[in-house]
């Protein structure tokens, strides 16, 4: 691998060291640190080009190029890239690194945002597919309240799970209600807004002191809710006030009205978790998504006044 190294990037490398199965960190002779992480072939090296282009190297650390200007590296049919070693962050408190990265995310939306064309039966296709989720979910809670109904016995889970279903169906009837909304106001549009998205959010990812995002294996081409979807369904809301610091983002960028009805139609989709014997863990699944349901009720009232 050094001789690789050596004949790709122009870096004489004293060690290697094995942080995990895909990352390593490489010490040259001259004492700089980088590391060399192993990605799927699916990296999307062009949209990284473009976040080059657009400047975005100051806040999310970029691969370096090879001697051949390629943006990934392969060795025995395993692709790999070398980017500037990133020492680890002091900053320890998640409220701060959440809002850091929305705040960086949103820039980068604003720097990369573009409109395309879709095809005519773009949205209608798309509010299908939601339809299915919702009704599905409908379907495996109905039948998870009427087994538990049936028992003569009930334990303290079943029993929170009684008292608790009403904010399960609320919340589906919440999802429906805005896939109508989305529905009727995507009638005649032909058009979304597309930006670079990163959709890869770790708190490991985040370096405050540095002023920088590392983790760009996920970056796309997508609607800028994927971003937001993707942090909003990462993080313990048990621990996180988001509603508070979702601000961060959308003074920055604004969502349009047809964005926020198809994010809220995709949030408000409660996730179906296949109770077991555990009375611990099932109660625990159920609290998580009641105070999800919590969360998601105050970011929509702040979508909806942004709107």
């Amino acid at each position: 691998m050094k001789n690789i190294i050596k004949d790709l990037y122009n870096i004489n490398t004293k060690s290697l060291l094995k942080y995990t199965d895909k990352v390593y960190k490489v010490k040259s002779d001259d004492n700089n640190e980088y590391c060399l992480k192993y990605c799927d072939d699916n990296l999307n090296t062009k949209v990284i080009e473009k976040m080059d282009a657009l400047n975005l190297s100051d806040s999310f650390v970029m691969p370096l190029k090879t001697c051949i200007r390629s943006i990934r590296a392969k060795k025995d049919d395993k692709y790999f890239y070398i980017t500037k070693w990133i020492e680890d962050d002091l900053i320890e408190s998640k409220d701060l690194k959440i809002k850091f990265y929305l705040n960086k995310i949103a820039n980068m939306h604003v720097k990369s945002l573009y409109t395309i064309n879709v095809s005519s039966t773009f949205f209608s296709e798309l509010t299908m597919q939601i339809e299915e989720s919702i009704q599905e979910c409908y379907q495996k809670y109905e039948s998870t309240i009427y087994n538990i109904e049936r028992k003569e016995y009930k334990s303290p889970f079943e029993w929170y799970f009684i008292y608790n279903y009403k904010n399960i169906i609320e919340s589906l009837d919440k999802s429906k209600l805005y896939l109508n909304k989305l529905k009727e106001i995507t009638k005649n549009k032909s058009s979304i807004r597309q930006v670079i998205t990163h959709q890869n959010f770790s708190y490991d990812h985040v370096f405050i002191s540095k002023n920088k995002i590392i983790g760009n294996d996920k970056i796309k081409l997508s609607s800028p809710i994927f971003d937001l979807l993707h942090i909003f369904n990462y993080i313990n809301y048990g621990n996180i006030d988001l509603s508070g610091m979702i601000n961060e983002y959308l003074n920055i960028f604004k969502l349009e009205e047809y964005e926020i009805y198809w994010m809220l139609s995709l949030l408000y989709i409660v996730e179906y978790i296949k109770f077991n014997n555990d009375e611990f863990q099932n109660i625990n699944h159920l609290m998580k998504l009641l105070f999800k349901y919590k969360s998601i009720n105050e970011i929509e009232g702040l979508l909806i006044t942004k709107k």
